[in-house]
C-alpha cells in the first residue's frame, strides 16, 4: 500500500505543478489526452495472466462494522478529511488573498509531505502496530490544524508558514487510506473474501468524501477563515478518540498485505528467462542443413529396413515348408 500511495503521490504533485504553468484550456486538455495515451502504453505491453476471480460474498457494512470497526471509521474520516481537503483548500486559500502559483505550491507541499511519508509510516506501523499509528496520525493532524488557526491569528504570517502546514498535513493524513485496510486486513478472518471487504471499506470512503464538501463549506461559512482548519481539527480528534476505544492488535497475529501484480507477474518473467537461457538462435541456415541431412539419413536407414526384411520373409516362409514336410 505504502509503493502504491508513493507513486500515486508522486504523479499528483506532478500534475499539482502543471497549475504554475498558467496554461491555456486548449493546452490543458491537450496535455491530458497526452497523458492518457501515454498512461495506456505500459498496461498494453504488460504481460500478465488474469487472476483467478473468487466466488463472490456479499459482506454488508454493519458487519464489517463489527469485524473491524477502527478500519471503517478510519476510513470514513480519511475520505472526509482528504477529499474535503482538496476540494475546498483552494476556496480557503483564496479567502487568504493567495495567488494562483501560491495555491499550487501548497498544494505541492501537502503532497510532498504525503509522498515522503508513505514508506516511513508503513515502516512505524509494522512495528508499534496500526491502532498505535493511526493515533500518532491523529494526534498529528489535530495539532496541525490548532496551528493552522494560530498562523492565521498572526497577521504577519507569511505563506511559508502555510506551506509547512501543509506539508504536516500530508504526513499525517494522506497515509491514513492504507493504515485503515492494513488494519482490516490484521483482523479479517482467514477464510473472508478480501475483495468485498475492500468493496465496503472504498464505499465508507465514498460516502465520506462525498459528504465532506458540504460539511466543510458549513464550517466555512460560519468562518471563512477558522472554519476550515477547524473542521480538521473537529474530525482529527474524533478518530483520535476512536483510536483510543480500541484495542492494538499483537505483532503475531497481523498479516501482511496481499501482493496480487508481482504475482501474476512472476510466472511471465520465469519464462522469459528460462527462454533466455536455452540461447536459441532466431534462424542459421547451416543449423537447417544439419537437420535435413539427418532426416534424409534417417530416411535412407528406413529404406535400408525394409528392404532386408523383404528379403528375409520369403526365405524364412520356404525354410518352414521344408520342416513341415
Amino acid at each position: 500500500m505504502a509503493t502504491y500511495n508513493i507513486i500515486f503521490y508522486l504523479a499528483f504533485i506532478l500534475g499539482v505543478s502543471l497549475l504554475s504553468l498558467e496554461l491555456t484550456s486548449n493546452n490543458i486538455f491537450t496535455l491530458a489526452t497526452i497523458l492518457v495515451v501515454m498512461s495506456m502504453i505500459p498496461i498494453a505491453l504488460t504481460k500478465m495472466t488474469q487472476p483467478e476471480i473468487p466466488a463472490r460474498e456479499r459482506i454488508s457494512v454493519p458487519r464489517l462494522l463489527a469485524i473491524s470497526p477502527l478500519a471503517l471509521a478510519t476510513n470514513f474520516i480519511s475520505g472526509m478529511l482528504v477529499n474535503g481537503f482538496f476540494t475546498m483548500v483552494s476556496v480557503f486559500l483564496l479567502k487568504l488573498d493567495f495567488s494562483l502559483g501560491e495555491i499550487s505550491l501548497y498544494l505541492m507541499a501537502s503532497m510532498i509531505g504525503g509522498f515522503i511519508s508513505q514508506l516511513p509510516i508503513a515502516g512505524l506501523s509494522d512495528r508499534i502496530g496500526r491502532r498505535n499509528t493511526i493515533l500518532i496520525c491523529a494526534v498529528i493532524a489535530s495539532l496541525t490544524a490548532g496551528s493552522g488557526i494560530f498562523a492565521i491569528f498572526q497577521t504577519n504570517s507569511t505563506a511559508w508558514l502555510q506551506y509547512i502546514i501543509a506539508f504536516i498535513f500530508g504526513c499525517s493524513l494522506f497515509s491514513l487510506y492504507a493504515l485503515s485496510i492494513a488494519r482490516a486486513n490484521d483482523e479479517l478472518p482467514s477464510n473472508m473474501n478480501t475483495v468485498e471487504v475492500s468493496r465496503g471499506l472504498l464505499f465508507c470512503y465514498g460516502m465520506g468524501a462525498l459528504i465532506a464538501p458540504p460539511f466543510l463549506g458549513f464550517a466555512m461559512g460560519l468562518s471563512s477563515q477558522y472554519g476550515f482548519y477547524a473542521f480538521f481539527g473537529i474530525f482529527s480528534v474524533i478518530l483520535l478518540l476512536c483510536a483510543l476505544k480500541t484495542k492494538p492488535i499483537p505483532k503475531a497475529e497481523r498479516v501482511d498485505m496481499q501482493l496480487t501484480t508481482p504475482i501474476a507477474t512472476a510466472s511471465t518473467v520465469e519464462d522469459i528467462m528460462q527462454e533466455d537461457n536455452l540461447e536459441l538462435v532466431p534462424f542459421d541456415e547451416n543449423i537447417v542443413q544439419q537437420y535435413q541431412a539427418t532426416f534424409n539419413d534417417i530416411d535412407e536407414i528406413e529404406k535400408v529396413k525394409e528392404d532386408s526384411q523383404e528379403d528375409i520373409e520369403p526365405n524364412t516362409i520356404e525354410k518352414t515348408d521344408k520342416t513341415i514336410t
